[in-house]
């Protein structure tokens, strides 16, 4: 009788235990976070960036000191979000992502009459809000897509302090920006790594087509829209709840 009753509180004890971990298994309900990596093919905005570095030695040729600009051709992000299990294989979701960008120069000269420094930069930032839709085909690999709304801003900033005889006309501070939106979309594969049966360990690899379209016409695209293509690499968890 002794030994039944300790089997009894042990099987008790077994149960109270895996029941939870049972129902936390079987919530089809995940969160979803993490960050990714994205190139950007952005063709006006890079194609005007090659032509000034080419122009460089143009100014340097007059003594004017010009620090080359990167072109905004990659960058890193974060996304978050949540995800629904609807099937053995298959699970919807939503997340926001949000990434930005920028370059810049700086153009120093000086002579007898005084010096003149200028700092140009651009700047992009682009957010989303994206459904995404995935397929396992094992326990470890799966089929994914999305499609969403992007938002955003692409700017550009200018300033210039003058010293001596030039004081009085290289003072500058302006800004210029445009609104952004477009619909994307996205498609890849991921590989996840269950670590216990609430926290898995994943990444994917998609490529993603965006046109973001200007709101008003202005000097930093030469076109009404920008092209933002590119592929992301994405790592990330999701936690059951």
């Amino acid at each position: 009788m002794h030994v039944r009753s300790k089997l009894l509180i042990l099987a008790l004890t077994l149960s109270l235990v895996l029941i939870p971990s049972v129902l936390c298994s079987a919530s089809p309900f995940e969160l979803v976070g993490g960050g990714f990596y994205t190139t950007l093919t952005l063709t006006d905005l890079n194609d005007a960036i090659e032509d000034y570095n080419n122009s460089i030695e143009q100014f340097e040729q007059e003594g004017v000191s010009v620090s080359k600009m990167n072109k905004i051709n990659q960058t890193l992000g974060v996304f978050g979000g949540a995800r629904l299990n609807v099937g053995n294989r298959l699970a919807v979701g939503g997340t926001f992502d949000t990434f930005s960008a920028g370059t810049g120069t700086e153009i120093d000269y000086d002579d007898q009459y005084g010096e003149i420094d200028l700092d140009l930069g651009i700047d992009l930032s682009v957010s989303g809000l994206v459904g995404t839709v995935s397929a396992n085909i094992n326990d470890y690999i799966g089929l994914n897509g999305g499609a969403g709304y992007y938002f955003g801003t692409v700017s550009m900033s200018a300033s210039a302090t003058a010293t001596g005889d030039y004081s009085g006309y290289f003072d500058l501070d302006e800004s210029e920006s445009a609104d952004l939106s477009g619909f994307g979309f996205k498609a890849g594969g991921h590989f996840n790594y269950p670590v216990n049966n609430q926290l898995s360990l994943y990444t994917s690899v998609n490529y993603r087509i965006l046109e973001l379209a200007t709101q008003i016409d202005n000097s930093l695209t030469n076109d009404t829209t920008l092209n933002a293509n590119g592929v992301e690499v994405r790592f990330g968890i999701s936690f059951g709840v």
